[in-house]
């Protein structure tokens, strides 16, 4: 059938009326790409929204979303857990108001990246954890950090102690795996004899 041309509201800001299979558009997408928006009409600070969203959700994730994190996902968790921009300005001191209050919306965002972790985290978030656990980085001020990290730590190694053995399907019965090694003396054979009977094949023959 027929599509229905979209509708354009605002620069960026592009609505795409559905058709029913009646004939009428009751309802519509809306696409925004790289819609500006005046200072005034903001509603908070800069990315609040979506970092009040991260507190409420990371500790509610679950071991099946964590099957589909890949590398820079966990990466990310961990960046979250103990972020290194924080860790310097704190390392820095004198922080200024506007500062404090990123280290504080920060703080609540790290106890709920450890959570997250405590339910997904592998052997390779342990060490990040670890440092949070003795009091390093962010953890050095805010004890809610430090006690998540204790929380979540015997967890994640006993995780990463169950994933050892599943990881490790076949290895070599000496420490090192020779496919070819050289003959223990110097090789007197003819070099055009690619191929030679045993020893016991020339006494029978």
């Amino acid at each position: 059938g027929r599509g229905v041309a979209p509708h354009t509201l605002e620069t960026g800001v592009e609505v795409r009326q559905l058709k029913q299979i009646t004939g009428g558009a009751e309802f519509c997408e809306v696409f925004i790409t790289n819609a500006h928006v005046a200072k005034d009409m903001l509603v908070g600070r800069i990315r609040e929204p979506a970092t009040e969203a991260l507190i409420r959700l990371l500790p509610q994730i679950t071991p099946d979303i964590g099957i589909e994190l890949n590398p820079y996902h966990r990466k990310c968790l961990r960046q979250i857990a103990s972020p290194p921009q924080i860790a310097i300005m704190l390392a820095a001191g004198g922080v200024t108001r506007k500062e404090k209050q990123v280290i504080e919306t920060n703080q609540h965002l790290a106890v709920a990246a450890i959570q997250a972790l405590e339910i997904v985290g592998t052997w390779q978030d342990v060490r990040a954890i670890e440092e949070l656990a003795t009091g390093h980085s962010l953890a050095k001020s805010n004890e809610d950090i430090r006690m998540a990290a204790q929380r979540c730590l015997p967890i994640l190694k006993a995780r990463a102690d169950s994933e050892k053995p599943r990881s490790i399907y076949l290895r070599p019965s000496t420490p090192t795996v020779e496919l070819l090694r050289p003959a223990l003396g110097p090789d007197t054979t003819d070099s055009e004899t690619l191929l030679r009977p045993a020893e016991n094949d020339q006494a029978s023959g």
